[in-house]
């Protein structure tokens, strides 16, 4: 294992740990010794989130080594993080580099089709770019329960219980009450426990 993704890791472990100002240092260590390195630089802006000021972040986020990065993940986390900000213009435009990139990023698809959701641009594109992440990613109950939603919203009802049974079956039972709910608001109450 190379010294970037060992440095990587370790700092994914102090994260887990609650050492955010470790694994912050840490990563700042690597990128004054490779400052365009855009994965890295990523986790790093992202660890500053709760600790700088929302402008701070933005010109973390600005920077020339992420925007110019020819890697789908870093451009789907400064979507995220655009979105976060309600920045939906950037966001849209990260999403859309990053599938570009990477037709098989489950999770930018489904976060253009959230952006598209929320911000109410087009629910059938929303739905399309759904499919494709259910596509890429068949067994992800995130994907189907956000589907579900989708066609609930347009009042398919017959496509939302499908998906949302899809999702309870794919889901931990942490989520099942969430799933079951959604269920239950498109009229859907077969092979749910009696409470």
């Amino acid at each position: 294992m190379d010294t970037r993704q060992v440095t990587l890791e370790h700092a994914s472990k102090l994260v887990n740990q609650g050492l955010h100002a470790e694994a912050k240092q840490l990563l700042c260590a690597w990128l004054k010794e490779h400052p365009d390195d855009a994965e890295i630089m990523i986790e790093y802006v992202w660890l500053c989130y709760e600790d700088v000021s929302m402008e701070e972040w933005e010109q973390l986020l600005a920077s020339d080594v992420l925007s110019a990065s020819e890697n789908s993940e870093v451009h789907g986390k400064l979507a995220d993080a655009y979105y976060l900000m309600g920045d939906d213009a950037k966001a849209a435009h990260h999403f859309r580099v990053a599938v570009q990139l990477d037709e098989t990023n489950w999770r930018a698809w489904q976060g253009l089709a959230l952006l598209y959701t929320t911000a109410q641009v087009s629910f059938q594109e929303a739905e399309r770019f759904l499919r494709k992440a259910l596509e890429i990613a068949p067994s992800e109950w995130q994907i189907a329960f956000n589907l579900g939603s989708i066609y609930a919203q347009q009042e398919k009802r017959f496509e939302a219980q499908q998906m949302l049974r899809k999702a309870l079956a794919l889901a931990p039972s942490s989520k099942r009450d969430l799933i079951e709910h959604h269920l239950r608001s498109v009229g859907d109450v077969s092979d749910m426990p009696q409470r």
